[in-house]
C-alpha cells in the first residue's frame, strides 16, 4: 500500500528568532499563521486528490512543532488524528 505525506508548513511556529536565511514566511509565502480552519481546509484538498485505500500521514514543516504551546499542539493534532 502506497504511503503519502501531507505538508502543512507552520512557519516559525515555535521559533522565537527571525533569521535572515530561515525567513519561513517568504520561503511558503504566507504571511499568516495556520489556523485550525486552515489545516482542515489543506486536509481536505489533498484528501480528494489521493487514492482511498492508501496511508495518510500529515507532515508539519516550516516550525518548530514541539516548540509550540501544548494546547495548541493538541488542537492540531485532534484536528490529524484521523488521518
Amino acid at each position: 500500500m502506497k504511503h503519502y505525506n501531507i505538508p502543512v508548513f507552520i512557519s516559525h511556529f515555535g521559533c522565537p528568532n527571525a533569521c535572515v536565511f530561515c525567513n519561513q514566511k517568504k520561503i511558503n509565502g504566507r504571511e499568516t499563521d495556520v489556523s485550525l480552519d486552515d489545516l482542515k481546509n489543506i486536509i481536505d484538498s489533498y484528501l480528494k486528490t489521493l487514492p482511498k485505500n492508501s496511508i495518510k500521514q500529515v507532515a508539519f514543516f516550516g516550525g518548530t512543532f514541539t516548540g509550540i504551546s501544548m494546547n495548541l499542539q493538541k488542537e492540531y493534532l485532534e484536528v490529524v488524528k484521523n488521518i
